[in-house]
């Protein structure tokens, strides 16, 4: 067992020495359409420098598209290393000399580790350690409780590995108990329960409690280059997520605007949301409410849906099961004092070949003739 002594330190690709791997998926150099409105985006800057985290190249003949970079996702092996299951830790993986993995375990919260004496590492947590298993795979995140890394990156990968590994091997998931207990998650148990059913993981997948957890075998998935956006641009994820069987609903609207109104953060500002109120009267586009709705009503409402509105959100995660030439319109901003917009529903979309459109919100106020113009761009 692990020494609750031992200073962890972060290591950027340690694994990549110490592990065994095996390429899985290679996405080739894709070009993709920048959004239908780029040339009357204001800030057009904050767009393009959230797409240079990518490692993007412009299209010097064509100025409305740009080429993705060839991308690998590769099956990593680490022999006798350690998971962990906690709030703000959740997915984290340590080898066996104490090295955080850093690439799987990018979106750890530091508070959550206590810094040694010497301030040279972090000691592991108070966190139960269990027994030790033989093979698992682990998928999810330390921003599990968010709907986008559930649904994009937990259930995602986690179907991928059950396609591709041994079935003696065990699939790690957090237990319901240790995502709603104690901790506000953004997305509800039934929506948790139902987004394991429809996947086929309810009774293939192991689910785990708080817990530090040796393994002998720990596989994971990890990409080159290594914005974790990237893994959006594998065709073989949305085959999986395509293989969900529901039964249509008619009764769905197929225009609509998705409302963070209830939300506690909003991103949309009361004037804001007027304009967007009258334009959306005018247009009649229905307003929906995705916290009133099960993970099956969300997938029936998007997999329906010909024009989505929405402000940048976790709920856009949703996009993998729209159709080709569905046409989102994201009303976006820059978050959390950065510099640039957030661009992965834009990367979505486009491997997916649904029209785009883009409002950059942090640059100049909503007008309405802004947003009445972005629509029929995309629409028309």
């Amino acid at each position: 067992m692990i020494s609750n002594n031992l200073i962890l330190k972060q290591d950027f690709r340690s694994f990549e020495k110490i592990s065994k791997q095996k390429k899985i998926c290679i996405s080739s150099p894709a070009i993709l359409s920048l959004p239908k409105n780029f040339n009357t985006i204001t800030g057009k800057r904050d767009f393009m420098r959230g797409l240079s985290y990518y490692n993007v190249r412009s299209n010097p003949k064509k100025n409305d598209q740009i080429t993705l970079p060839l991308t690998y996702l590769t099956l990593f092996t680490l022999k006798n290393a350690y998971f962990i299951v906690f709030p703000g830790l959740d997915g984290v993986i340590v080898t066996s000399e104490g090295y955080i993995v850093d690439e799987p375990s990018c979106f750890l919260i530091k508070q959550q580790l206590p810094p040694s004496e010497n301030h040279s590492g972090f000691l592991f947590p108070d966190i139960e350690q269990k027994s030790s298993l033989d093979n698992v795979f682990v998928g999810f995140d330390a921003a599990c409780f968010n709907y986008y890394h559930w649904l994009l990156y937990g259930i995602s990968k986690t179907q991928l590995a059950n396609s591709i590994l041994p079935p003696d091997t065990i699939l790690a998931l957090p237990s319901e108990h240790s995502l709603f207990n104690n901790r506000q998650c953004a997305f509800s148990p039934t929506t948790y329960v139902q987004s394991l059913e429809y996947s086929g993981l309810i009774n293939r997948a192991t689910f785990m409690n708080y817990g530090i957890y040796p393994v002998k075998n720990l596989h994971f998935f990890w990409h080159k280059p290594l914005m974790p956006e990237l893994y959006l641009t594998f065709d073989e994820i949305y085959t999986l997520f395509d293989t969900i069987q529901l039964p249509v609903n008619t009764s769905l609207p197929k225009r609509f605007y998705i409302s963070r109104e209830h939300h506690p953060n909003p991103r949309i500002s009361f004037d804001e949301q007027r304009i967007i109120d009258k334009v959306l009267n005018e247009k009649s586009i229905e307003k929906v409410f995705l916290e009133n709705m099960d993970f099956a009503a969300q997938v029936n409402l998007f997999r329906q849906a010909d024009l989505i509105i929405a402000p940048h959100g976790a709920a856009l995660a949703n996009m993998v099961f729209a159709k080709k030439d569905t046409a989102l319109l994201e009303l976006n901003r820059k978050l959390d004092n950065q510099n640039h917009l957030r661009n992965c529903f834009y990367l979505l979309t486009a491997v997916k070949k649904q029209r785009y459109g883009c409002i950059n919100l942090s640059d100049q106020p909503l007008t309405e003739n802004d947003l009445s113009s972005a629509i029929n761009q995309l629409i028309n």
